[in-house]
């Protein structure tokens, strides 16, 4: 076996060594911009489908709601929309003076969603909108897909529970 030495390391080989790792780190550096680029398109194409998936339930049930206006025996005279302030969104609200039901809609819904409307939602509805200070609340969600459980829990909590039929 034959040990081969190393020549020398003069400053041409180390400048030539620094110029090839250099344009290699620009490759990378190129390479790491185009997939930025790619994640970015990706995600806002998800969250455009997400949001009309959303949007798509939303109308669904709002359209439903404004056909038939009536929760249980409780007939309204007005629905919103998207009813928001500056800390907060309600997707379907109802009213006729003595009552307002709040609503909130999920393409599929799941528990954590269910336990987030009944624990802060539906309580902060009354700070965020006092103007119903004297109504009684009902509430209920809405959604294309709700697991059984989903629905036990939200009967269980006195919510009304809202899905597609046909």
């Amino acid at each position: 076996m034959k040990l081969q030495t190393q020549q020398p390391l003069t400053f041409e080989i180390v400048w030539q060594m620094f110029k090839e790792t250099d344009k290699k780190f620009q490759e990378t550096a190129k390479q790491l911009q185009e997939t930025k680029t790619l994640i970015n398109d990706i995600g806002r194409k998800y969250g455009g489908l997400s949001n009309n998936i959303g949007e798509a339930g939303e109308e669904f049930f709002f359209r439903g709601f404004e056909n038939n206006p009536v929760i249980g025996k409780i007939r309204f005279d007005k629905i919103v929309r998207n009813m928001k302030t500056d800390d907060a969104e309600y997707d379907i609200v109802l009213t006729n003076g003595n009552y307002v039901s709040v609503n909130e809609v999920k393409h599929k819904f799941h528990t954590e969603s269910l336990a987030k409307f009944i624990s802060k939602k539906i309580p902060a509805f009354r700070k965020e909108f006092p103007k119903f200070k004297n109504c009684k609340i009902i509430a209920g969600i809405a959604g294309f897909v709700i697991p059984e459980k989903v629905k036990v829990k939200a009967n269980r909590a006195g919510l009304y529970v809202f899905t597609q039929s046909g």
